[in-house]
This record gives C-alpha cells, sequence and structure tokens, in this order.
C-alpha cells in the first residue's frame, strides 16, 4: 500500500521524500504529491483500478476513480523506451513497475524550459 503509515511516521516520510528529491536533482515535492503522482501514471498506464486501489489503500473505488478519470482524459501513445522496457513481462505489477522506472530514464527537459502542466484549470 503506498503511503499508509501511522501519524509518527508522516514527519519522517515526508523528510525522506524532500530528500530523496534533492538527491535526484528534482523540485521539492512532499509525499503527498508523490503519491498523487504514482496514482495518475499508474492509471496512466491502465493498471486495474481495483489493483490500483489496493496498492493506494482506498476503502472505496471512488477515491481510486479520481485518477482513473483524469487519466483517460490525457492518454497518448506510450514512449518506445517503455513499451521495450515491459517486453515479454506478463506479470501486471512488473509491466506496471518497469514502465515507472522506464518513465524515470527518459531525458528530463531543460530546467531552465517552461514547466507544463499535466492539466490546465480553466480559469473562470
Amino acid at each position: 500500500m503506498i503511503g499508509s503509515a501511522d501519524f509518527g511516521d508522516r514527519r519522517r516520510r515526508a523528510q525522506q521524500a524532500y530528500r530523496i528529491g534533492r538527491l535526484a536533482g528534482l523540485p521539492e515535492r512532499g509525499w503527498h504529491a508523490l503519491r498523487h503522482t504514482f496514482g495518475t501514471h499508474a492509471a496512466l498506464f491502465s493498471v486495474n483500478p481495483w489493483r490500483l486501489m489496493a496498492w493506494m489503500g482506498h476503502k472505496r473505488i471512488d477515491e481510486t476513480l479520481r485518477y482513473v478519470h483524469m487519466a483517460s482524459g490525457h492518454m497518448r501513445e506510450l514512449p518506445k523506451s517503455m513499451l521495450e522496457a515491459v517486453e515479454g513481462e506478463f506479470d501486471p505489477d512488473r509491466r506496471v513497475l518497469k514502465m515507472l522506472g522506464a518513465r524515470g530514464r527518459l531525458q528530463q527537459p531543460d530546467s531552465n524550459a517552461a514547466v507544463v502542466p499535466l492539466c490546465k484549470k480553466e480559469v473562470a
């Protein structure tokens, strides 16, 4: 389960998330943002919603379907490197983990380039 722990672990978990991000040269993001990122990317990779529900530790499927609905509006072709990473792997859990790993190896954008959000909010 991603992110389930008692209150005493939350501070240490948050500190670890920030430290890992700094070591990886990534912008600082808290544990909860990383959790949402994982759920979103797993949904983008077509993980079964019931499996994702178990991974995320949700009690109700409607909590998980937020990720699935968001992902369905942003579907696009997977990069060749991701498809190559899962060739010959038939276990769904391992396929997703390999795809997530391959995503991390994709060329990172120039740090001076503008950051494009995954989804744009409409301005009223």
